[in-house]
């Protein structure tokens, strides 16, 4: 005589219960890596942006690497902010960054993405601006750099979400979706020769 099981659960549900048995009561932090590219003086370098969501509040960390504004290497710009009734965020403004200036920046409720940088450090930028858009896969975004003299440059920072490994919320909905999406082409620094 075999034996069954008394008590057995369908599949969905079992998936159901391991995931909500599995998360950790933790922050959620969503990673992004990939390039910035001033598309006026051809200069290029690493991106990385990391969304931690506490709710409700919400930090958001731009680290661009590399040659910024013709100088050196910048520290990471931190912003932090609360998440409104609508669902958008709107960051409280940072003060006196060493490369950036000070900056202020929102992320509405779709993903739509603005910032502003005033009084950059060196004198010879007046101004940037940000734009740009967060989807559930990556981060694309346009920068306007505003010179004392001359014409201003203009760019662009493309990062992919880094899914979170094993049973990783984030790695499961980015599945779901079919993995990447056609993105428009992404400007390529020339190559030189040796």
């Amino acid at each position: 005589m075999t034996r069954r099981p008394r008590f057995v659960v369908p599949l969905p549900a079992a998936l159901c219960v391991l995931l909500l048995s599995v998360s950790p009561a933790r922050a959620d932090v969503l990673v992004y890596a990939g390039t910035w590219f001033n598309q006026t003086f051809m200069s290029t370098g690493p991106a990385s942006a990391t969304i931690e969501r506490n709710l409700p509040q919400v930090t958001f960390t731009l680290d661009l690497d590399g040659n910024v504004f013709g100088g050196s290497n910048p520290t990471p710009l931190v912003m932090n902010g609360m998440l409104n009734p609508d669902m958008s965020v709107t960051f409280a403004p940072v003060v006196g960054h060493p490369t950036y200036g000070d900056v202020t920046g929102s992320m509405s409720a779709t993903g739509a993405i603005n910032a502003a940088g005033t009084n950059v450090p060196g004198g010879f930028i007046t101004g940037v601006t940000l734009t740009g858009q967060r989807t559930p896969t990556d981060i694309d975004l346009s920068y306007v750099v505003t010179f004392a003299q001359g014409a201003p440059a203009n760019g662009v920072i493309n990062m992919d979400l880094i899914p979170e490994p094993a049973l990783g919320a984030s790695a499961a909905f980015v599945v779901l979706l079919g993995g990447r999406r056609a993105r428009h082409p992404r400007p390529t620094p020339p190559r030189h020769e040796a």
